[in-house]
């Protein structure tokens, strides 16, 4: 008998994922970048100085998978009986918090109240999905020591929204269906700390310092 021929299937499938990438690049210093800690990173990124980076086809089915179960965990509030809004009546988009031209911009997961907490007061909502480790980690370290980018993504959002002084950020780990929920309350001088990053590296004209002499060191691993 003759043997099957190799399958092409799975390559095929992740093909598919790779030409339906979306392309284009919106221009914004995004505010869920500053939990990077190099400003030299966040600049050259922001001023496009390399090439996009190709996302394979299995990465790319991984973060449709991630987007795929934010959404359920809205669904989850939902379920469990808080109200909760994802898009902008005006524009029927995500809501939208941008400052210095349109060039650093976020974009809300949603606004949500009737949280059991604190029933009465309105929260902007950021949902996220983890895997085994990094949700322990987030377990034992609270959001703003495990995730410090989703904590500055939601200071710069409260921030811009200005009636909100606390975020819900809900998490899902991948591997056993636990949820994670914490309320995280506004803190002004954190977030006028990172409007000023966000503006210093915008206005920038000179790439910013290096974090280490040496970025090839061992203890350099922040600037890989």
């Amino acid at each position: 008998m003759a043997e099957l021929p190799p399958m092409g299937t799975v390559a095929a499938i992740y093909r598919s994922y790779e030409t339906s990438q979306r392309k284009e690049w919106f221009g914004a210093l995004g505010m869920s970048s500053f939990g990077d800690e190099c400003d030299r990173k966040l600049w050259y990124g922001w001023r496009r100085a390399s090439s996009a980076e190709q996302i394979d086809g299995r990465k790319a089915r991984l973060f449709e998978t991630g987007t795929r179960e934010e959404d359920r965990l809205v669904a989850d509030l939902r379920r469990a009986g808080l109200t909760v809004f994802e898009r902008d009546a005006e524009t029927g988009k995500q809501f939208k918090v941008s400052d210095f031209g349109g060039h650093l911009s976020g974009r809300l997961d949603g606004k949500v109240v009737d949280v059991p907490e604190a029933p009465l007061a309105w929260h902007v909502l950021e949902a996220k999905t983890h895997n085994e480790k990094s949700f322990k980690d987030l377990v034992k370290k609270g959001v703003e020591v495990a995730k410090p980018g989703h904590f500055a993504q939601m200071q710069l959002y409260m921030h811009y929204e200005g009636a909100f002084d606390r975020a819900l950020y809900i998490a899902a780990n991948k591997n056993d269906e636990s949820i994670y929920v914490e309320r995280v309350k506004y803190e002004g001088g954190k977030a006028l700390a990172i409007v000023a990053r966000a503006e210093r590296i915008l206005r920038s004209q000179g790439t910013p310092a290096r974090l280490h002499e040496d970025p090839s060191a061992k203890a350099a691993f922040a600037c890989a």
